[in-house]
């Protein structure tokens, strides 16, 4: 009674699934996770074990540790075990939901035995620029200059084909120019000579029309209609000059504000040509950036790029589904859960450095499908021992087309001793000190706003200089100013973009710096910011001038002759005004006396 031909491939084939679960699937999840892990962070990230127990319907991964890309030696998250207690039924209907989880021994900045570092086999495999993070540390950072401006600045270095002002003006000229040749011929394709002289044939014909008894209260009335047309006409013309006049007039302003970015990105052409000799080092910002490290603002727009990555997974938005002829029937079903949706997960885990602090979280709500859950992704830390506390607030929130994330972050307390900054001329690094870090971050779509405040008080630094940069006395000031330094607070306004963010940087250091160095920064930035502000003038202000002469020149042609068409018109308007009202008179008089050559004097003149 059994049909073995078709028993037997099926037990066959059900036998083969039960083994693949039972020997290789822990296997190939751990596999599956490390290759999405490290392809997505650009660096290795590494799996101890995956357990997964099909009574419990559980998983459990050890070990996990993610290589920090600008560090390969070290991992930027470890993880000692995650624990995952999954839903019975959605995983017959191949959804993945996690009722609890726990996530534990999180600990950021340890080492790694070996380097997480992947191979870059082409070019080809390098993100483009905007798909990832702008890595600003290993940009080639302009040196401090050193009291010899004159032999590393040459100002006759400077090519036009290098300048934005230039390329700028170049572009325009071109546009403007064009504009500046419409503005004429929009003032001369403007008839108005032709109806001034109807309205002058019409004066002249009615002064000399005798306007006398019936027949000239019924030719009075035949004029009064023609001239009631011709005012029409020459109002509608009024108009029509007008209209070319603001328009013309409007236009020329904002020529002219062409003009003006030109002035403005010379600005930043001389800016940009001084920090390639390192001068613009010598502003209070550009100090205090040096300080600071560039690799510190690439962490920053890192944390931004995980934003975007983030929403990169997310479902895109759906096109509304073409419209067809029937009628849509709903089946209902009661359960409608994401691919993927990780409810809660408690989190405990441990800061770096020698006084490590404990902490206890959640995240809740990570899922695939945002808007079908309707919530948005949370995380919440917090820790503390002694006077040391921890507190971080993240909320992503996904559930609207329009992405926004929050961040609150706070760590006071911090053991500063040992880290290091950034490169003033050589290393420069926190001997000792306490400090409190606050973070504020918040996006809405791609715009960026938040602030970033570092506190540290009392500190000390360090900027290990070699006896030769110590000998120029630029150098030997900002060393001496650096590490004389007692309290050190720095400000980091973001703005901008998620992918292009911009830093405003304020620091307690400024007032120190300003003075130390001002007097010899003065001198010296000053003679050298002249010389290339003559530079760029001579290679820019011409091509600019030749904007600045097509702008006054025929607009102030083009405006001069629709003034004067205008003028015209105004006078035919107020000389045919007048015999309107000469001629309705006239036409209920029951018997005109005269001609209209006495009511018409004077009319002639345009």
């Amino acid at each position: 009674m059994i049909r073995w031909k078709a028993v037997v491939p099926g037990l066959v084939t059900l036998g083969l699934v039960v083994v693949f679960a039972v020997f290789f699937l822990d296997w190939t999840v751990e596999w599956a996770i490390e290759k999405a892990g490290t392809t997505m962070n650009g660096a290795r990230v590494d799996l101890a074990g995956v357990d997964i127990s099909w009574r419990h319907a559980s998983v459990t991964l050890r070990g996990l540790q993610v290589t920090d890309k600008a560090a390969p030696m070290t991992n930027a998250l470890e993880v000692e075990t995650m624990s995952f207690q999954l839903a019975v039924k959605p995983l017959t209907w191949m959804k993945v939901i996690i009722e609890d989880g726990e996530i534990l021994g999180v600990r950021t900045g340890t080492a790694r035995k070996s380097s997480g570092a992947i191979a870059v086999k082409t070019a080809e495999s390098v993100p483009p620029k905007g798909d990832g993070p702008t890595a600003v540390a290993t940009a080639k950072k302009p040196g401090l200059p050193t009291a010899d401006l004159k032999a590393q600045f040459d100002p006759k270095k400077i090519r036009a084909e290098d300048l934005e002002s230039y390329k700028m003006a170049m572009g325009e000229q071109a546009r403007v120019t064009a504009a500046a040749d419409q503005w004429e011929r929009t003032a001369d394709g403007i008839n108005v000579d032709g109806k001034v002289a109807e309205a002058k044939a019409f004066l002249d014909r009615v002064k000399a029309t005798s306007y006398s008894g019936a027949a000239g209260a019924k030719k009075a009335a035949e004029d009064a209609k023609e001239a009631q047309k011709l005012q029409g006409e020459l109002r509608q013309l009024t108009a029509t000059v007008n209209a070319a006049k603001t328009s013309i007039t409007a236009e020329t302003a904002a020529a002219k504000g062409t003009v003006a970015r030109i002035n403005e990105q010379k600005k930043k052409d001389v800016d940009a040509e001084l920090a390639r000799f390192g001068i613009s080092s010598l502003s209070t910002e550009g100090i205090t950036r040096a300080v600071i490290g560039e690799t510190w603002f690439g962490r920053i727009e890192s944390g931004l790029y995980w934003f975007r990555k983030i929403r990169a997974m997310m479902p895109a938005k759906k096109a509304p589904p073409p419209v067809r002829d029937g009628r849509n029937i709903e089946f209902k079903f009661h359960y409608k859960w994401p691919a993927f949706w990780l409810k809660k997960a408690r989190i405990s885990g441990v800061t770096a450095g020698e006084n490590p602090i404990e902490y206890k979280g959640a995240l809740t709500d990570v899922t695939s499908d945002p808007k079908l859950v309707g919530k948005p992704i949370m995380l919440v830390i917090d820790g503390g021992k002694g006077s040391r506390s921890l507190h971080l607030k993240a909320v992503l929130d996904y559930t609207q087309d329009t992405a926004r994330e929050t961040v609150s972050f706070r760590y006071s307390g911090m053991d500063l001793a040992g880290t290091q900054l950034g490169d003033l001329g050589g290393p420069v690094s926190i001997k000792d000190g306490k400090g409190t870090l606050k973070v504020d971050l918040s996006t809405r779509g791609e715009a960026v706003a938040g602030t970033v405040d570092f506190n540290a008080q009392p500190v000390r630094l360090a900027n290990d200089m070699s006896p030769e940069q110590v000998k120029q006395k630029m150098m030997a000031v900002l060393h001496d100013t650096l590490t004389g330094l007692k309290r050190l607070q720095v400000t980091i306004v973001l703005g901008g973009k998620l992918t292009s963010p911009s830093f405003k940087v304020k620091s307690s250091m400024d007032s120190a710096f300003k003075s130390a160095v001002g007097a010899v920064a003065q001198r010296e930035t000053a003679a050298a910011r002249a010389a290339a502000q003559a530079r760029v003038n001579g290679l820019v202000d011409g091509e600019r001038d030749k904007i600045a002469s097509a702008i006054t020149g025929k607009s102030g042609k083009a405006l001069g002759k629709l003034g004067v068409k205008a003028s015209s018109l105004s006078s035919a308007q107020a000389q045919v005004d007048k015999v309107i009202e000469d001629l309705k008179k006239k036409g209920t008089s029951s018997a005109a006396v005269g001609g209209a050559g006495g009511a018409l004097k004077g009319l002639k003149r345009k």
